[in-house]
């Protein structure tokens, strides 16, 4: 985990209220030592918890169920979002919306790339985005390329989105002008991106 790099970040974002996400892998998981690590590591660099979402791929949450609900639980308690990523790629159960402290679910690519094309694919993001809702959990589409997707998952009742449509990854110092000038030529709505 580089705290360093991630307090430069969110020190280039002053004032915008944005979160960053960190990737956790299985290997992450196992390491019993996690939660105290990375709330020396938050009070070290001086980074409110709830500035970050830790994601986790469902594989990552299969590989060991009860010790990463142990873990995950104990970061949710120290205001750390947690987010279920590439929803319905992997292991999908639905056990983790009832155990786990769950913010956010990032549906897959898989499924937003094929929206446009007669597929089924909406089928199952309408699923997803009524499961959401249902667990007051808001829902992240990933992969938008076009405009034409941006407004059908808004039209589905998708909460956030990312990809190139929305923007190219940024480097943190350059994420402020691009916000600014987003808020002053349209209102962004419900969909906005994340940003590396």
């Amino acid at each position: 985990m580089c705290f360093t790099g991630l307090r430069c970040e969110l020190r280039n974002c002053a004032g915008l209220h944005i979160t960053v996400a960190i990737n956790f892998s299985a290997r992450l998981l196992d390491d019993d030592n996690l939660t105290d690590r990375f709330s020396l590591l938050l009070k070290k660099y001086g980074i409110s918890a709830s500035m970050v979402t830790i994601e986790l791929t469902e594989t990552a949450l299969a590989t060991n169920p009860e010790k990463s609900r142990l873990i995950l639980n104990a970061l949710a308690a120290l205001g750390a979002k947690i987010s279920i990523d590439d929803f319905g790629a992997g292991y999908t159960s639905l056990r983790y919306l009832r155990e786990f402290d769950i913010a956010e679910i990032k549906i897959d690519r898989m499924f937003v790339s094929g929206l446009l094309h007669g597929s089924k694919d909406e089928a199952i993001i309408r699923s997803v985005v009524a499961l959401g809702r249902n667990f007051d959990v808001p829902i992240v589409a990933e992969g938008i390329e076009d405009v034409a997707c941006l407004a059908h998952l808004t039209d589905l009742g998708c909460t956030y989105g990312q990809g190139f449509q929305i923007c190219y990854p940024l480097p943190a110092s350059e994420i402020p002008a691009w916000w600014n000038a987003r808020n002053a030529a349209t209102n962004p709505g419900r969909i906005i991106s994340a940003l590396s």
